[in-house]
Formats: C-alpha cells, structure tokens, sequence
C-alpha cells in the first residue's frame, strides 16, 4: 500500500504524500497485527492438532466425556498419558512451516521498491517536498503575526494584524506571505513617521491640528 501510494505521487503534484505513506504503513502493520492476534491457535484447535499425534485420538476422545469417573475414559485417559511424551516429541519435531518463503520474497521486494522510489524521487515528489516547506513558512509566519495581534496595544495595529493575518490565509507560497509581511511592515512604518511629524508640528505650533489624539499617541508608545 506503501509503494502504491509512493507510485501515485509521481504522477501528480501531492504534498505530503510520504506522510501519508507512513500513516498507511503503520495502520496496514497494526491490522495485520490485529488480524493475527485474532487468528491466533485457541485451545481446542491446538487440542485437535496434538492429538493427530496420537496412534487412535485418544486425547480428544478422551476429554470428550464430561464423567471422568467412568471406567472407559478412565482407560483411554490412562492410556493418553502413556503416550503423550511421544506424541508431543513428534509434534515439536512437525515441519511448522514458520518460514513462508514468498511472503519473505514480497516483503524484501517492496522493501527495494520503496528504497528505489524514495532515493529517486520524481518531479512531481520533489515539487510536493517544496510546497511543504511552503506552507510549513507560511504557517510560521501566520503564528508570529498571531502573537504580535496578542501584543498589540492599539485597536488600529491589532486590526491591521488582523487584515494581515486573512491576507495570509489566501497565499499559496511563502514568497507571497513574505511579501505581505513586509507590504504591511511599510504600511505601518509609515503610519509611525506620519504620526511622529503630526506630534512635531503640533509641539512646534506649526499646525493648525490640535495635535495627537490619544489613541495616536498610544501607538508611537
């Protein structure tokens, strides 16, 4: 699923595609574990298996009887436990089959796959890396703006980090996120300086402004 999913990236631009690679690796292993743990040998199976090494069953047909007291199952059980050393060696020394060379073969093969498909990305992946790092810049920035709107003393700068911050959320690259940044740095450079020669003029008497108001005070603090 791994593989297929690496193979489906080189065809189209999709970010974090080896995410969602390992996110699928890593459900696909915990199933499988899942799917094993609940197939897993139960008793009464493991019974019927051991007592295929039994010369005529007598295991099974043993324990069948609920009245153990019986002279019959008292034989057969007497008779079981002559015989369950042997039968339990024979049963150690069955060909388990624990190996299973074409699942081996398969596991090793998309191994290789996977190696060959990640050491050798397309254009396609190796765009997709980029438009991570895109938006990973992009989120970095959204948070700084975030706390600098939480630092903000005024009503007029919040809402300008506001405004910032809806701008930001309709860039597609870092560069357009940079270039709003530094658009609203200007903006609000220029709002201080203008600020700054109001209180001039108005401390020289060279206008006929009343001067700053508070709130404009407040933002050259």
């Amino acid at each position: 699923s791994s593989a297929a999913l690496f193979l489906v990236s080189r065809l189209f631009v999709w970010p974090y595609y080896r995410q969602t690679a390992l996110a699928t690796f890593i459900v696909v292993i915990l199933a499988t574990v899942l799917f094993m743990w609940w197939k897993r040998v139960k008793e009464k199976e493991a019974l019927h298996t051991l007592d295929d090494y039994f010369s005529h069953n007598e295991l099974v047909t043993a324990l069948s009887f609920e009245d153990d007291k019986d002279p019959l199952v008292q034989s057969l059980l007497t008779k079981a436990l002559e015989n369950v050393e042997k039968a339990f060696a024979d049963f150690k020394a069955r060909n388990k089959n624990l190996l299973r060379p074409k699942a081996l073969i398969g596991l090793f093969g998309t191994a290789v796959v996977l190696a060959i498909l990640y050491m050798f990305p397309a254009a396609s992946q190796i765009e997709a890396v980029e438009v991570e790092k895109e938006k990973a810049v992009i989120e970095d920035v959204k948070k700084e703006i975030a706390k600098l709107e939480k630092k903000a003393e005024t009503k007029e700068v919040k809402e300008q980090l506001k405004e910032l911050q809806d701008t930001l959320k309709k860039t597609e690259t870092a560069e357009e996120a940079l270039r709003e940044v530094v658009k609203k740095q200007k903006e609000l450079a220029l709002k201080e300086q203008q600020l700054k020669d109001k209180q001039t003029a108005s401390n020289e008497g060279a206008s006929d402004d009343k001067g700053l108001s508070k709130e404009e005070v407040e933002q050259l603090k």
